[in-house]
């Protein structure tokens, strides 16, 4: 089956945004209409985008940067991100994201990033499904696990609450990733935006790691049981992009609303003339 898909593939993000709201797919992916991002997103990109430079001057110099560095490299990254993106941050969030930044991130490298043997970055991994559908994905972090010698996945995720491992085993990005790169040894770093204090102990039960109150890794080993599933879950979303038919959530979802979602206003906030 030929599939007409707006940018000639399919990608994690596109397929949950068709699952959130297929109308909201439709303006974003279709339409191309893109909203300013939010805090939130500023301070996702943010710190990703700090990370990928840690781990990039890791593999490329004999001396990485300190944790110290990193949270000033962080506050800079920050700055540019304002410069080269229109968004809707008040000052008091921007503020906010000046101290919250260095604290996670200088926590990050102190527990965990320094300890880290990185392979690569902001990886492009393209995948074809059974049904012919093509995928694209950029993978934050390859490395190596220590213990069994062999490549893994982690994916930073900046959250306002921890994660729990249901978030990494039943997600369908990461199944995604598991089925396009063969690799079943998948992490999630998760920073929460809140400032750190260190935990007496590292407890470690059903692959969720605690380091500080705010710094927790969830690993879970993908198997390739469920592949099936998520293969066809991508062909069905295929399938209904190319009809052509995009119906808005239910008008009760968590999700529809004028302060969750950006097109509201597009949608059911729209006045009838």
């Amino acid at each position: 089956m030929r599939y007409a898909l707006p940018r000639g593939y399919l990608s994690a993000s596109s397929i949950k945004t068709l699952q959130t709201c297929p109308k909201q797919y439709e303006f974003r992916y279709v339409n191309n209409i893109v909203i300013p991002p939010n805090a939130a997103l500023a301070v996702g990109s943010s710190a990703h985008k700090t990370l990928e430079t840690y781990y990039n001057d890791a593999m490329s110099s004999s001396q990485r940067l300190t944790p110290k560095q990193v949270g000033e490299l962080s506050g800079d990254t920050f700055e540019e991100w304002l410069h080269e993106n229109e968004t809707t941050m008040t000052n008091e969030e921007k503020s906010e994201a000046h101290t919250l930044l260095p604290d996670m991130l200088t926590g990050y490298v102190e527990k965990i990033g320094q300890f880290v043997k990185p392979t690569a970055t902001e990886t492009e991994v393209r995948f074809t499904t059974e049904g012919g559908v093509p995928m694209l994905g950029y993978i934050d972090l390859m490395f190596e696990n220590e213990e069994t010698g062999e490549v893994a996945i982690a994916d930073y995720k900046v959250t306002g609450r921890k994660m729990n491992i249901g978030d990494l085993s039943n997600s369908l990005q990461f199944n995604l990733y598991a089925m396009m790169t063969g690799i079943g040894d998948i992490q999630i770093h998760n920073l929460v935006k809140a400032r750190g204090k260190t935990l007496p102990k590292k407890p470690t039960q059903d692959g969720v790691t605690d380091y500080s109150s705010n710094l927790r890794t969830l690993q879970h080993n993908f198997d390739g049981s469920e592949a099936g599933h998520f293969s066809q879950l991508v062909d069905s979303a295929a399938k209904l992009i190319t009809s052509g038919i995009f119906m808005p959530c239910a008008p009760d979802s968590w999700c529809c609303n004028d302060n969750w979602c950006g097109y509201w206003k597009l949608c059911r906030g729209k006045k009838v003339c």
